[in-house]
């Protein structure tokens, strides 16, 4: 990956990961910045949920009680303010409403089944620099990012969340190859 004026003036996981996908569509996107006709649903649903799951763990934290129609309002809003924003490219038997109320279901679960440690931060942007561990040479450009969610379990041990949105669970292949997809303990 080379460095060029008009890129970014950080790193992502978005553009490593589209980059050791394809390159060719990682310089288009980043390099020559040519914008694609639409966002695909998966991507706009993804933000809606975490942002729903943001304000749950968000009441967690500061130990208000917990009331599902809240949650629902919180990825409702999330939903059409992610819809609004962009020209949402649907899949076939997707729509806006199908979508709405397959997020409802997703949650009604995850509500149901949600047992959050202490939370100690949620939505945490992050930066650092990238090094050659050979040559010590620091990247020119810092990697960002954001942390969902920090819990701590009862042993005081940190635990770092990513929330993914997927139709169907992650193979063990895809969880070993994706770059944010690992547990590690602090």
């Amino acid at each position: 990956m080379r460095y060029c004026g008009n890129m970014r003036p950080y790193l992502s996981y978005s553009q490593l990961a589209l980059y050791l996908e394809c390159p060719l569509k990682y310089r288009f996107r980043y390099v020559d910045e040519i914008k694609c006709e639409g966002v695909s649903s998966a991507l706009v649903f993804g933000k809606a949920i975490h942002q729903a799951l943001a304000a749950f763990y968000t009441d967690v934290m500061e130990q208000r009680p917990f009331w599902f129609p809240r949650f629902l309002v919180a990825f409702e809003e999330a939903w059409e303010e992610v819809c609004d924003e962009a020209e949402v490219v649907f899949k076939e038997g997707e729509d806006f409403q199908t979508l709405l109320d397959y997020g409802k279901e997703m949650l009604r679960v995850f509500a149901r089944c949600a047992m959050p440690m202490k939370v100690i931060a949620v939505e945490v942007p992050f930066e650092f620099r990238l090094e050659n561990p050979e040559t010590g040479q620091e990247f020119p450009i810092p990697l960002k990012g954001v942390i969902d969610l920090i819990e701590e379990d009862e042993q005081g041990t940190l635990w770092v969340v990513d929330h993914k949105t997927a139709k169907r669970a992650f193979s063990d292949h895809q969880i070993d190859a994706d770059l944010q997809m690992c547990q590690k303990r602090f």
